[in-house]
């Protein structure tokens, strides 16, 4: 299967250039915790985030396959989550398009760098072919209070290192994702991929 990272087509590009966003993860604790506002229940697409997508692509200018990051655009779906003892800080937001039929919202932070994704295609069919592949020997699924988030684990060439998690809503054709950069030293040396599937799993029910 073709790396989703550098496919346009898949659900999470990492796309180069000074104008484009470079999709990295969000991150609510060193240790994920439940947030103090706290929606009980098995994680799930927010309906209100997928308003809040259908809203920044209608008042886009225009809306394409590079996503171009607006640095002065508050993220509209959270306010910047608790990164380790210190708040994570906004870098901007932006919408793009993907696949044949996708759009996409995505907020980005630094501190660490990370990008928070909420999108949704024309049908599931399209939704499943542009996911995570669950059979891959680098992603591994998690269940979350009931839910099932798949995390991609991979490492650059470079040695750089990061963690895509991956929601799945089939029944509207809607998903939630991060990547998280593993890189620096907000992110504990014992992380693992589920520690970054439960981080996933409060943001949408914060």
């Amino acid at each position: 299967m073709t790396d989703l990272h550098m496919n346009t087509n898949r659900l999470h590009p990492v796309l180069t250039g000074a104008a484009l966003a470079v999709v990295a993860g969000a991150l609510l604790a060193c240790s994920p915790a439940e947030p103090e506002t706290w929606q009980h229940g098995p994680p799930t697409v927010p309906g209100a985030w997928l308003e809040r997508l259908n809203a920044a692509i209608d008042n886009a200018d225009q809306v394409g396959p590079t996503t171009v990051i607006q640095r002065d655009d508050e993220c509209t779906l959270l306010e910047p989550p608790i990164v380790g003892d210190a708040r994570s800080r906004s870098f901007g937001a932006g919408v793009s398009t993907f696949a044949d039929t996708g759009e996409r919202y995505l907020c980005r932070f630094t501190e660490p760098s990370m990008t928070l994704i909420v999108g949704k295609t024309a049908n599931e069919s399209d939704l499943r072919d542009s996911a995570l592949d669950r059979t891959d020997d680098d992603v591994s699924t998690h269940d979350v209070d009931g839910a099932e988030i798949a995390v991609r684990d991979h490492v650059y060439p470079n040695g750089r290192a990061e963690h895509t998690a991956e929601l799945l809503a089939p029944e509207r054709s809607a998903f939630v994702a991060i990547t998280l950069s593993l890189d620096g030293d907000k992110i504990p040396d014992d992380w693992s991929a589920a520690d970054t599937a439960t981080t996933l799993g409060n943001l949408v029910r914060s």
